[in-house]
């Protein structure tokens, strides 16, 4: 695993890194801590402020999170400082806007993210470049609210979901259409799993092995083998824990 803050790469991580984001949550966040030094001559790139970029790649070089510093707490006992960082998202929720975003929606949604860290990926952005809208915020609307107007008429579906992927890109899951990020077998890459029922709908708790961009809102297919059973789920929520060995938390609901 490799860590960045302002892009400078710190080697003293000393715990793994979590991710983690929900459903209802929208906004993915992550924690890690490291170990520091102040007599080191290096520790001053490692000096890390609030708003400071955090990008964290794996062993094959692939962005997993992009984000930035919104709590530090220095341990000078331990001689550690932990770490913790939201994606991009975060300002596209809280952050209230004024103007008037008009137009085609590929170049609406790009005025819109104008000077954040964020790159659209919308599927279908670019084929539906005649679509034109007019929306006008006084203070009153999101960067997000804006955007999810932009999203229900691009898509014509109110079901959806957003995301920023690990290299800050934007993108759109749509539950209803065939989003599946794979197959989970139990006793292979499904470690554990525990199983419930809800209003006659399957709930799923499993811990699965693998660093695969599995995000709450995408659909996974479960496999057991030995009962020769297949069931497509919903993802609820996801962690995701990088070290020695990459595990994901996943919290499931039945697709009807």
């Amino acid at each position: 695993m490799k860590f960045y803050i302002d892009d400078n790469e710190i080697k003293t991580v000393n715990t793994n890194a979590t991710i983690r984001g929900c459903l209802s949550l929208i906004s993915r966040s992550a924690k890690f801590s490291f170990v520091y030094n102040e007599n080191d001559s290096n520790f001053i790139k490692y000096k890390a402020k609030i708003n400071s970029t955090v990008k964290i790649k794996n062993d094959n070089n692939k962005s997993i999170f992009s984000g930035f510093i919104t709590r530090i707490n220095y341990m000078a006992d331990k001689k550690l400082v932990e770490i913790e960082a939201n994606d991009y998202f975060t300002i596209l929720l809280n952050e209230k806007v004024t103007g008037r975003f008009a137009g085609k929606i590929f170049n609406a949604v790009n005025n819109l993210l104008s000077g954040l860290k964020i790159y659209s990926n919308l599927q279908n952005i670019k084929t539906a470049v005649e679509n034109k809208l007019n929306v006008v915020s006084l203070g009153n609307l999101s960067r997000y609210d804006i955007l999810e107007i932009f999203i229900k008429n691009l898509y014509a579906t109110e079901e959806f979901k957003l995301y920023i992927d690990g290299d800050s890109s934007l993108n759109v899951l749509l539950p209803f259409r065939d989003n599946s990020r794979g197959d989970f077998i139990l006793g292979e890459n499904v470690i554990s799993a525990f199983f419930s029922k809800d209003d006659s709908l399957n709930n799923a708790f499993i811990v699965a092995i693998g660093d695969d961009n599995i995000v709450s809102g995408c659909v996974i297919r479960l496999i057991d083998k030995i009962n020769n059973k297949k069931g497509y789920f919903t993802v609820k929520s996801d962690v995701h824990t990088y070290g020695n060995t990459h595990t994901m938390e996943l919290e499931l609901k039945e697709r009807i």
